[in-house]
Parts: structure tokens; sequence; C-alpha cells
């Protein structure tokens, strides 16, 4: 058999004719051909043999490169997953009308009165904290009359007069250590706030006080066993207000002295989870303020130590009653009094509500510090 690769050789010969030394060197030339042909290809297999492992090295060798590049950008995906969404602006917005009647309410120079309150109360939370806003309109009876005032026949003093109107509203505002640094909390204690806070009023009675103050310091929150939550406030304290019954050197203005204030709120569950009872209790302690006026006044004058302090059970009828928890309540203050609220509540997203920090809404009326 005549391998393809002698033919070009082969063909220079003329095999069928007679031997000759033509014919002679002919044939040995193709048979050296062949014999260095055969050698070279037993050379040119492990040449081959060679470059084929060096190839198949080389095509290992990328392949691995490319395995390498393929896993990479998988590896990088899962450590650089998008993050979860952030929280909305605002989680919650909350708003309340509610009426009460105070049997006992008190003013400076009056006594005991009783008041009707109308109040609108705005709570929110956003991504770094919470804002209260609360305004109150009280109406007092007429032991507690509007100035100016006539008076009727003996015996019958303040006959015609309206009772005294006083608008009052406050607010507090705070920025969570959680929201802004990632605060862990320690224990039960589960964040730390910045709080500010103001209070303005004003009444058309005879004392016609004209309060304006500011707050500011710190809350601590505290998470306590069985969803019961506890707000402590420590801040520091500045008054300006007003007093018809002292007319020198200011006309009735005063100025206080910076002092202490400390506000808290205690709100207990009354039951099991989903319970319609839940116990709040208010807590203010306020250090004495000084005169107010520049001049030389009679101790009496001195103000002191003020302290205010209530506590009141609620009834969630909008949860028993419309399976829409927190939309009406109706409560008791602790001894005595009854108060009733319809709140509408419209929160961003209802979800988050139920973790939402608590409102640390202190006491605000000027019946309660005088």
């Amino acid at each position: 058999m005549i391998h393809a690769d002698h033919v070009g050789v082969l063909g220079f010969c003329d095999l069928g004719t007679p031997a000759s030394e033509e014919r002679e060197v002919c044939l040995r030339t193709g048979q050296g051909q062949r014999r260095i042909e055969q050698q070279g290809l037993k050379r040119g297999s492990v040449m081959s043999f060679r470059s084929c492992a060096t190839a198949c090295a080389g095509v290992a060798l990328a392949l691995a490169i490319t395995s390498f590049a393929s896993v990479a950008p998988a590896a990088d995906l899962t450590v650089k997953a998008n993050p979860p969404a952030e929280s909305p602006f605002w989680i919650v917005n909350d708003n309340s009308w509610s009426y009460a009647w105070a049997f006992h309410a008190t003013d400076p120079f009056v006594g005991a009165t009783n008041k009707q309150i109308l109040s609108f109360t705005h709570f929110d939370v956003w991504r770094y904290g919470t804002n209260f806003f609360n305004i109150d309109g009280l109406k007092s009876d007429l032991r507690d009359p509007a100035t100016p005032c006539g008076f009727g026949a003996p015996g019958l003093a303040n006959a015609g007069c309206e009772g005294a109107t006083e608008i009052y509203g406050f607010f507090r505002s705070t920025l969570g250590w959680k929201q802004l640094w990632g605060f862990q909390g320690y224990g039960w204690l589960s964040n730390i706030s910045f709080k500010v806070g103001g209070d303005y009023n004003t009444e058309n009675n005879a004392a016609s006080p004209a309060k304006r103050d500011v707050v500011a310091g710190l809350q601590f929150d505290f998470d306590l066993p069985f969803g019961i939550h506890l707000a402590v406030s420590p801040l520091a304290y500045f008054e300006k207000n007003h007093n018809a019954f002292i007319t020198t050197p200011t006309s009735g203005v005063r100025y206080f002295e910076t002092t202490y204030r400390v506000e808290s709120l205690l709100s207990v569950p009354l039951g099991p989870k989903g319970t319609p009872f839940s116990f709040t209790s208010l807590f203010a302690i306020q250090g004495p303020k000084g005169t107010g006026v520049s001049v030389t006044v009679p101790p009496s004058f001195e103000t002191k130590t003020e302290v205010f302090t209530q506590q009141k059970i609620s009834f969630d009828v909008g949860s028993v009653t419309f399976n829409k928890p927190n939309m009406c309540s109706s409560g008791s203050p602790i001894p005595t009094g009854i108060t009733s609220s319809a709140s509408i509540i419209r929160p961003i997203r209802p979800a988050a509500r139920s973790r939402a920090p608590r409102s640390s809404a202190p006491p605000g009326h000027s019946e309660d510090f005088g």
C-alpha cells in the first residue's frame, strides 16, 4: 500500500520499465525518503504529543481562568446584594379629637372649678424620631369668670358672666440615637433621644396668664416585660409668664430662672396581648424657678417645687365594637373624673404602627402647675 504522502516521490519512478541504474537510484531514493518520513513521523508523534500536552495544559488553564472569572461575579453578587429597602420617611401619622370633663380642675387665685376640655392631638413617627403636638380649648364654670365681669345684686356675684376660656398648646419632638447612629440599646433600655419642646397659653381670667416656655434634654425609653413601656425625660426648663396682679416693675411680665424638669410616661396593657384595657400614668416634677421679678417681693411670691401626676384606665371601644383598634376609646382618671375621646387615625404604614416609638406626651395644661 502506498501512503498518500509518498505518491509524489514514487511517481517519478517508472515501475513498468526494466531494471536500470536510473530505476535503482530512483527506488533507493524513494525508500530512503520513506525511512526518513517514517522516522520523522515517529519524531513528529512525540513532538505532536508534546504539543498536545502543552496545548491541553493551555486549554485547561484557560478553562480554569474562565471558570474563576465566571464564579467570581457570582460571589460578588452574593456579597454585594442589594440592601433592604429603607423605611418610608413618615411611618405613623396619628390625629385625634377628644372631649373631657374635669370636675375638680384648679386655677391660680380661683381654687376648684369644673372645666370642659376639647383637644386636638397630633403624633407622628418619622425616620429619625417623633413629633407630638396638642392644643386644648378649656372652658371654666362661673367660679373662674372671664374678665372683665360685672356683678349682680348682693349675694349674686358674677351673675351673667361667662366662665374663662383658655387656649393651651404644647409640643415635644425627639431625635432617636437608634435612628441617627444605630444605637443598639442595653438591657431594657431600647433607645435614647434628644428631646426639645415648648408650651404656649393664654386665658382671659383675672390673672391673664401668658405662659411661654422651652424645654430641652434627653429621653430614655425602656421596653419592660409584659409589653410595659416607660419613657423618662430629664430636661432643662425656662419660662416666661404674665400675672396681672404684679404691676411693677414689668407690668406683670415675669422671666423665671432656668430650672430642672423631669417628665415620664408609663404605659401598661391590662391583660394578654390585644386586650382593650390599658393603664397610663403621667408624671412630671419641676424645680423652683424663683419669683420672675427683679425687685424684692414677699416670700410668698417664691415658687416651689411643682409636681403633677395623673393615672388613667382606658377602654378601647373601637377594637371591641368595630374591630378597629385605637379608633375610639373611653377612660377614667383615678380617682375622679371621666374622659372620653374619639380618634381619627391615619397611619402611613399600618404594619409599623405596633413597633413605632411611643409618645412621651407630658402634662401641659396651666391648671396642672398653676
